[in-house]
């Protein structure tokens, strides 16, 4: 929960074994009772959130639930259903204030598909669709089940690399900011040599490691 300037007056985090539509309508109900002069609601989640519908996402309950057209029917206040990635490399952009810059943020969190999301210039880039950045889409010469199989230290590596390459061609991003379990601040010494044969030298972006990305997540739903 923030104020209208930001300043954080709440904040909680709770595990579910099952987390459906159920599950978010309690949370938020609790918190419109503390906060009951909220004016907006911000949802983010691993998904494609298209035209307000979580779509692919690792969360099953949730699959196909038009989540923002029930929030705002059951609470009667504008809902903004967003990928999680965009919201955190939005608020990154905010933070570092690089508004000049093209910034891609690439997470591999444990075995699901991972996610990227870039801001160009100021403006983040969704696609058509809602999930332009989504490199779990790539061919990677195998099934899908194969592929989240395979999304684990050390074995995801090469899957690493292959996706940094394709954002650096399509994208040419000023930073490639790297997240998630499956990464280590040592790694990224080995991932660059590796798109180095690939990608010319001086164009490849500036690596960045990022450990967490919980303040900028907070700071681009804000």
């Amino acid at each position: 929960v923030f104020s209208p300037i930001g300043r954080l007056l709440n904040q909680q985090t709770r595990q579910y074994e099952i987390l459906d539509y159920t599950v978010i309508e309690r949370e938020v109900a609790e918190l419109l009772e503390q906060f009951p002069n909220a004016s907006q609601i911000m949802v983010g989640t691993p998904s494609i959130a298209e035209n307000g519908v979580i779509r692919h996402s690792d969360i099953l309950e949730l699959e196909n639930v038009p989540l923002k057209a029930r929030l705002e029917e059951k609470f009667q206040l504008p809902v903004l259903l967003s990928n999680d990635m965009h919201y955190k490399v939005y608020g990154y952009y905010r933070q570092e204030q690089i508004s000049d810059k093209i910034v891609t943020l690439i997470n591999y969190p444990a075995g699901v598909l991972p996610g990227t999301a870039t801001v160009h210039k100021g403006v983040l880039l969704t696609g058509k669709n809602l999930f332009a950045g989504m490199v779990g889409f790539l061919d990677y010469g195998m099934r899908r089940e194969q592929q989240v199989k395979r999304l684990h230290r050390p074995t995801a590596e090469p899957l690493i690399i292959q996706a940094a390459i394709a954002l650096i061609s399509i994208l040419n991003p000023h930073e490639l900011l790297f997240t998630g379990d499956l990464l280590q601040k040592d790694d990224l010494q080995r991932i660059h040599a590796a798109c180095e044969k690939c990608i010319p030298k001086e164009y490849m972006p500036d690596f960045v490691f990022l450990p967490s990305t919980e303040e900028y997540y907070l700071k681009g739903m804000y």
